[in-house]
């Protein structure tokens, strides 16, 4: 978890954006670039 200044605390807009980014992290580490592809084709 990165730690923000007070004036850079997150807002939902970052923290999903935070939340999206490492689940697609993960989703690389677990099935590959294949199904991280396959994952943001739906965005």
């Amino acid at each position: 978890m990165v730690l923000l200044p007070l004036p850079l605390r997150p807002t939902i807009a970052t923290t999903s954006f935070g939340f999206r980014l490492r689940f697609n992290l993960s989703k690389i580490g677990t099935e590959g670039l294949d199904g991280y592809e396959k994952d943001t084709s739906a965005y």
